[in-house]
């Protein structure tokens, strides 16, 4: 039995584990498959975004009506690649064939790889991590990325990392197509103050770049020592897994223009739909 939908438009989301990112196809209607060992349902995520070990095979519905997949990227990638594979889902002690993902209308594919091996903030240890192998590691996830585009053949594809030297690293992934900052989009997001801040981040892939405007200034928050920086500095500092994962989220406001532009582009009509439905849920906002 498959239990994933035949021939319904899909997004296939990679190194997903917040859904953030492709929540707003989903409100579109979309069917959308988060792939990320850190869905696994077994407590054993085996390490950050789309990395490390196989994640348990956890495959299920979320609450907003996407479905998580608890696999790597180039889990998916692999299966893809072989007739008659599958993945074995833990919940329901069923093979999943692979082939239900080369039955679906892909519409596009959506790829938010680990950029801590890549972003020029941690330039400093690029060295290091050359040396003991954890550059390679996180290249073989964007390159499994690029695997998952290439044996889905979607309408677009973007992969999305911040400022760094994933293109010198990884030079399939080709130029950038467009770069960006929160704070071009906060206006979009339910809590703007909370997204207007720079982090310059870069996206490359085939996809439209006419994304609808919503900038905010950048906000700036103080401490009592004089400090300045975003709301995520007040809020989200630290060290800890979580904040990182926190920091590390897809801007809610980027995603839903991202989400616009492409519907805009393949599915006019889907674009203005959803655009209604988010000014009404929008509206009620204060009520969150």
């Amino acid at each position: 039995m498959n239990p994933i939908p035949d021939y319904h438009p899909t997004v296939i989301s990679l190194c997903d584990h917040s859904g953030v990112w492709s929540r707003p196809f989903i409100d579109a209607g979309f069917l959308v498959v988060r792939v990320d060992p850190k869905h696994s349902l077994s407590g054993c995520d085996h390490g950050g975004r789309g990395m490390g070990d196989e994640g348990d095979g956890s495959f299920y519905k979320m609450d907003d009506g996407g479905y998580a997949l608890a696999i790597t990227a180039g889990e998916l990638a692999r299966g893809l690649e072989q007739e008659g594979g599958y993945f074995l889902d833990s919940i329901y002690q069923r093979r999943v064939g692979y082939e239900a993902f080369a039955g679906m209308d892909v519409w596009g594919v959506l790829a938010a790889p680990p950029c801590t091996d890549f972003s020029s903030s941690g330039a400093r240890w690029f060295a290091a991590k050359d040396a003991d192998g954890r550059t390679e590691a996180s290249a073989q996830v964007v390159r499994d990325c690029l695997a998952v585009v290439e044996h889905t053949s979607p309408h677009w594809w973007v992969l999305e990392n911040p400022r760094g030297r994933i293109a010198r690293v990884v030079p399939e992934v080709g130029k950038w197509l467009m770069h960006f900052d929160p704070c071009d989009y906060a206006g979009f997001a339910r809590f703007p103050e909370r997204e207007a801040y720079t982090k310059d981040t870069y996206l490359y892939g085939d996809f439209s770049i006419a994304l609808p405007d919503s900038r905010i200034e950048p906000v700036y928050y103080t401490d009592n020592k004089g400090n300045r920086g975003s709301w995520q500095w007040k809020h989200l500092g630290g060290n800890s897994e979580r904040t990182k994962e926190l920091r590390s989220m897809t801007p809610e406001g980027f995603a839903y223009a991202f989400s616009l532009a492409q519907l805009r582009k393949y599915g006019p009509d889907v674009a203005r739909e959803l655009q209604m439905a988010r000014d009404e849920e929008w509206s009620n906002v204060a009520d969150w």
